[in-house]
């Protein structure tokens, strides 16, 4: 009796003294926006500070000028936001600001410096743990040259023959173009195992990954988790003959994880541009996306139809400036033919970007892949491919609803564009 009494007593104590305890406001996610650049350390007369050579050359090949936008954030800006007390996940050059995370009086604080535009976006309504590693290395390793993969006879595509003939992918490869040169950058949510199936292998015997980062968790680990992006990813570059080629074997890659499917946020939207970022200042010549945002798990944060005008929702806006550096991006038109939205997504509704919708094996169209017209008229997807029943691999065979085969162009084809037309 004695010992329950104590222990009662003792509940009773800490329940109080909880109860009495100020409440520990959680910190969420805000992108704010700088007025200016001013005490950047970067100048456009030497670019080759913050961009690498290949996008550099890609800029003068498309006779694109590199402008204040493409300047890093002022380093002072981002040491006055923590010292309010707010971290700094992202510097987004681009938007000219700053991913960050505080409670509501940080935010306040952040709000009053006078280089902060007063309005902030809320993109994340949670505590999170702080990232592992800021730091992301830009700059790749020169592309090696190796020696061309062996493809001998249609059988050697194996179950992707149908959706690899369908766009002329095939002739591409007999007259050479299988993507060496080229560097894709892919954007999904997570590579599982990517670095351990057979099909890959050439990617690492060769050097072709050229870098990967997680900007869901900070890291450079994309192996662990989420395997959309490794069936997207054996679309574009698996070999293994007689099973599955895809279109473009030999070209280079960054893999980056920026959806995190465990939750439906904005935020994910800013990992997109901070990839997107990343991806121009490596040269990369094309974006591969397979992501689309029309609502999220806070209904205050949706989009609606109306928003699809090319120039309203902020992956959109990223999208389109990611095109504007000369990057061809494409990205999935979306899966929401069959259901109440019906139309394609954010970013698909970007002018500059390459929107896909999604046929199945005979040309015609696939009933879940997402429709235009566009709010204000624009056709989109722009073009379609085997979406339907398409074979792709991750850890076993599977079907996929979006891949992407525009990718077995060089810089010296010509053909691409002519491709792309029709």
């Amino acid at each position: 009796m004695v010992k329950f009494l104590s222990f009662s007593l003792l509940t009773c104590f800490l329940a109080g003294f909880v109860y009495h305890l100020p409440a520990q406001e959680l910190t969420k996610r805000y992108f704010v926006s700088f007025k200016d650049k001013t005490g950047t350390a970067y100048s456009l007369n030497k670019p080759e500070d913050f961009l690498s050579p290949r996008a550099i050359e890609r800029r003068q090949r498309y006779q694109i000028p590199v402008l204040e936008r493409d300047l890093p954030v002022s380093a002072t800006y981002l040491k006055a936001l923590q010292s309010q007390g707010a971290t700094v996940w992202y510097a987004s050059k681009w938007m000219n600001g700053a991913l960050i995370e505080a409670d509501s009086l940080t935010l306040l604080k952040v709000q009053a410096l006078d280089f902060v535009k007063p309005e902030a976006l809320l993109v994340y309504p949670k505590a999170s743990q702080p990232l592992k590693n800021v730091g992301i290395r830009p700059s790749p390793k020169p592309l090696a040259r190796f020696n061309p993969l062996l493809i001998e006879k249609a059988e050697d595509y194996g179950k992707a023959r149908n959706q690899t003939e369908m766009i002329g992918a095939d002739e591409m490869h007999k007259a050479g173009y299988r993507g060496q040169g080229m560097l894709i950058a892919v954007f999904d949510a997570g590579f599982l195992n990517a670095d351990k199936l057979s099909f890959f292998q050439h990617l690492f015997k060769h050097g072709q990954i050229l870098g990967t980062y997680d900007f869901v968790e900070g890291d450079e680990g994309v192996y662990e988790t989420g395997d959309h992006g490794t069936k997207v990813l054996s679309t574009i570059a698996a070999y293994k003959k007689g099973e599955m080629i895809g279109t473009a074997p030999e070209a280079f890659f960054f893999l980056f994880r920026t959806e995190d499917t465990r939750t439906e946020y904005r935020v994910e939207e800013v990992n997109w541009l901070i990839a997107a970022e990343k991806a121009d200042s490596a040269g990369v010549d094309v974006i591969n996306s397979s992501l689309g945002y029309t609502t999220f798990d806070d209904a205050k944060m949706d989009y609606s139809y109306q928003t699809l005008n090319g120039k309203t929702s902020f992956i959109t806006l990223a999208a389109e400036l990611a095109a504007q550096t000369g990057m061809l991006v494409v990205n999935s038109a979306g899966n929401e033919g069959s259901g109440d939205w019906r139309y394609v997504g954010t970013p698909a509704d970007a002018p500059s970007i390459l929107s896909v919708g999604a046929v199945d094996s005979q040309g015609g169209y696939a009933y879940f892949s997402s429709v235009g017209p566009t709010a204000d008229g624009r056709i989109k997807p722009n073009v379609s491919a085997r979406g339907s029943g398409t074979y792709g691999r991750s850890s076993r065979r599977l079907h996929l609803h979006f891949q992407r085969h525009f990718f077995f162009c060089t810089h010296n084809s010509g053909l691409c564009g002519r491709f792309l037309a029709g």
